[in-house]
């Protein structure tokens, strides 16, 4: 096997990382893909979690819990932002009793975990963009976080095409000042 931090930086040989898919970047190699289920996305985070030193199985746990209570704290904080305290308390309560929540969080089963990560970002990006439409990071945040959750596809697009369609609208009728070339590079 081969460690966490080799991974990460590129220091081991081709014969060396047990990986599905490799790409030379710079003279060093790699790894896309470290198992035929866990894409590229998934290998590079949950890198500081196998550099733990821990069993694999306790390195994705970890990894997989400490995404559900970054997505709950956001979901709590996007909420009270966006609507009130007493909403945000219950769109807290509601997520962290939802069995289908905490099955796929504490089993990371499939890429939940990240999914569920990357949907509460973009929905932070879009309320973001509609209260500060020139600062352009969100949108960039917004476009990111969509490119990532494309990986997966049909799961992800019923979240993405409405939160694109409303920027759109939005920045159509003038509500947000946001330069159409600008709208479209971020889009693609």
């Amino acid at each position: 096997t081969v460690s966490a931090q080799k991974l990460l930086t590129g220091n081991s040989y081709i014969s060396d990382i047990p990986a599905v898919a490799k790409r030379n970047i710079y003279d060093k190699t790699f790894p896309l893909m470290i198992l035929y289920y866990v894409g590229p996305l998934k290998t590079y985070a949950m890198l500081p979690f196998l550099s733990l030193n821990a069993s694999f199985i306790d390195s994705v746990r970890v990894f997989s819990l400490s995404a559900a209570v970054i997505t709950i704290l956001l979901t709590y904080q996007f909420s009270k932002n966006n609507f009130s305290k007493r909403v945000a308390i219950i769109t807290t309560l509601l997520l962290i009793s939802d069995p289908s929540f905490l099955f796929s969080s504490s089993f990371d089963w499939g890429p939940t975990s990240v999914q569920n990560l990357l949907k509460i970002t973009a929905l932070i990006s879009l309320f973001k963009i509609m209260q500060s439409p020139t600062n352009k990071k969100y949108l960039y945040l917004l476009a990111t976080t969509s490119s990532l959750l494309i990986w997966d596809k049909l799961n992800a697009i019923w979240l993405l095409f409405p939160l694109w369609t409303i920027l759109l609208f939005k920045v159509h009728r003038n509500e947000l000042k946001i330069e159409s070339k600008t709208y479209i590079k971020a889009l693609f």
